[in-house]
């Protein structure tokens, strides 16, 4: 059986433009519902909506947010308790700024005071990646066109690849799992000036037990986006036949390939 997102035992959050319904290009996005067994309804308030584009990667959809007010979030109770967190997002930014927020778990929604897990934002030429334990230089430029860029954050390791590569690995102060009842936010993360400024075509959040589920959604995105990996991912020749466990999805298998800058977990 072929792999497929919805099939990942892990699967926390699953946000897809494709799903969409009813919208033409240019309209108002004012709900976006999870495709994970959750399936909450991620909403906008009144003034706070994105805006659908009908044909922005592969002649797929995708939901643009403007970096000032718009924002879609739940106050749906997501369970999160897994050692590490998987978040990997089909995006690219319209502009660098200061804390382009693109998603964030929080335990009020929209997000308030500060991040629980993750920020995404850009200070001239730099990018960074921010979590409970801190924050890492990852000196991206997200402005050059669509990418796939993947984040894993847990008790022993934090990570990033772009495009299937490596850009950071370091060993964070080991936060625990992360606690249940969060509650999501796509485009805004709380801090100052922190809504995003692009576009965003697909959101997975899954619990990585393996450190390598990750690997098969990127896979699965880039053949549907026609985004190149690099030449050394294991999926950079077609979307995965088969899930982490030998088909569908659960399981986990373990990574054999060398990454750039290494992993540690």
């Amino acid at each position: 059986m072929a792999f497929d997102i919805g099939d990942l035992d892990s699967l926390i959050l699953h946000l897809d433009a494709g799903t969409i319904t009813g919208l033409s290009d240019g309209d108002y996005v004012g709900s976006w519902t999870d495709q994970s067994t959750t399936g909450a309804t991620l909403t906008a308030d009144e003034g706070e909506e994105a805006i659908y584009v009908s044909s922005a990667i592969n002649s797929l959809p995708a939901v643009e947010f403007d970096g000032y007010y718009a924002r879609l979030y739940s106050s749906t109770d997501y369970p999160s308790d897994v050692a590490n967190l998987g978040i990997v997002a089909v995006t690219k930014l319209n502009t660098k700024k200061n804390y382009n927020g693109f998603f964030a778990f929080d335990s009020a929604s929209p997000a308030s005071d500060h991040q629980k897990i993750s920020l995404w934002g850009s200070s001239g030429n730099d990018t960074y990646l921010y979590t409970l334990a801190g924050y890492t230089r990852i000196t991206e430029d997200l402005t050059v066109g669509w990418q796939i860029v993947t984040y894993v954050l847990g008790q022993n390791t934090m990570f990033s690849r772009h495009d299937g590569e490596t850009r950071t690995s370091a060993n964070s102060p080991p936060p625990g799992t992360w606690a249940d009842n969060l509650s999501p936010t796509v485009g805004h993360v709380g801090l100052s000036g922190s809504f995003l400024d692009g576009q965003i075509a697909e959101l997975v959040v899954f619990g990585e037990t393996q450190l390598s589920e990750s690997l098969y959604v990127e896979g699965e995105l880039a053949a549907k986006y026609a985004i190149s990996l690099q030449a050394d991912h294991p999926f950079a020749g077609g979307a995965p036949a088969d899930g982490p466990g030998g088909s569908g999805g659960g399981g986990g298998i373990q990574i054999a390939r060398g990454m750039h800058g290494g992993m540690r977990g």
